[in-house]
């Protein structure tokens, strides 16, 4: 009996390099973000080796997607903050190419939110949703900003809308729930 775990970081990593490697940056960048929504990194040094060589190969190529770009920047802060100056200008980059408009505001948003820009990473988190009303990502991170702020009916309403662009996402699923029972105590809502 094998178990398969459709989050596991280190898979993430992989399967964002193979989708990298055969041209297909929107894949990559979708297993990137997949990988980065959770407060842990790779268990196996070769996988960040091998995302580490990646991000090398892939800034020596000048048709490679400004976007993927700026995501494994943004993964390679997690490491090294001077990383972010690298993803912020390969973000901006996508944005005015049309390049994975919505991702690339997530980044934009991450970046400025791990660097306490607040304010920014709400504006760059918006623009994502503008771009694309279905990002999660995009979605749950404006709802970070406005629970950081204490609006709870804008984190609601993000939230739910983040669940309805991905109701079999159980992580999506279960920040909803935890919403629903620890802050505004709707236990009927929340089954």
């Amino acid at each position: 009996n094998t178990c398969v775990r459709r989050d596991d970081y280190d898979a993430l990593l992989i399967a964002a390099a193979a989708h990298a490697r055969r041209g297909d940056p929107g894949g990559a960048i979708e297993a990137l973000n997949r990988a980065l929504r959770y407060n842990r990194v790779e268990r196996r040094a070769t996988v960040f080796l091998a995302t580490l060589e990646l991000t090398g190969d892939l800034d020596d190529d000048p048709k490679t997607s400004s976007c993927l770009l700026a995501t494994l920047h943004r993964y390679l802060r997690i490491y090294d903050s001077t990383q972010a100056r690298p993803a912020e200008r390969y973000a901006r980059a996508a944005i005015a190419a049309g390049d994975h408009v919505d991702q690339a505001y997530v980044t934009l948003g991450v970046i400025f939110e791990k660097t306490g820009r607040r304010r920014f990473a709400l504006e760059a988190f918006r623009g994502g949703i503008a771009a694309n009303p279905r990002n999660v990502h995009a979605l749950r991170g404006a709802a970070r900003q406005h629970a950081k702020r204490g609006e709870i009916a804008e984190e609601y309403r993000l939230t739910r809308q983040a669940v309805e662009a991905a109701p079999h996402d159980a992580f999506v699923v279960n920040g909803y729930h935890g919403l629903l029972t620890g802050k505004l105590g709707d236990y009927p809502a929340a089954l």
